[in-house]
């Protein structure tokens, strides 16, 4: 089992129980180190379209983004107080809040109210992840 936990996987084997992790002989720090080049590759590749789409390099081009991230993720089912989500559920929140926002463009209201609805949806996401914790226990299992 500990061979399988040293690659790259070992990530998740410290997100999951840190403790289990070192007990098991994974290196924590190489791993931090490996996850932080993800993340980084990743946010690189995301500067590379976003300059791409955008036609120009400008430093504050996605402070904006938060809002939207933040509701994605939440939308896709991850608590915001601490919790599991996945890689699907995120994708099925970020297609959601995009097909929101592109009526919304369409439709032609105000970036308010982009804003307001991004709000709403996040609002309803976590009452609805509330409703299912005090009805059965933590919905993700």
């Amino acid at each position: 089992m500990t061979a399988i936990f040293t690659g790259w996987l070992g990530g998740l084997a410290i997100g999951g129980n840190r403790e289990a992790a070192v007990l098991t002989g994974i290196n924590i720090n190489r791993q931090k180190v490996y996850a932080y080049a993800l993340m980084g590759l990743c946010a690189a590749i995301a500067g590379v379209m976003l300059t791409g789409r955008l036609n120009a390099i400008q430093a504050t081009a996605a402070q904006g983004f938060a809002l939207h991230t933040i509701a994605a993720v939440v939308v896709g089912g991850t608590a915001l107080f601490g919790g599991r989500g996945t890689m699907f559920g995120t994708l099925v929140g970020v297609i959601l809040l995009s097909m929101v926002t592109n009526a919304l463009v369409m439709l032609r209201f105000q970036f308010f109210w982009q804003l307001v609805a991004s709000g709403v949806i996040i609002i309803a996401a976590i009452g609805f992840y509330s409703y299912l914790q005090r009805r059965g226990g933590d919905p993700k299992g």
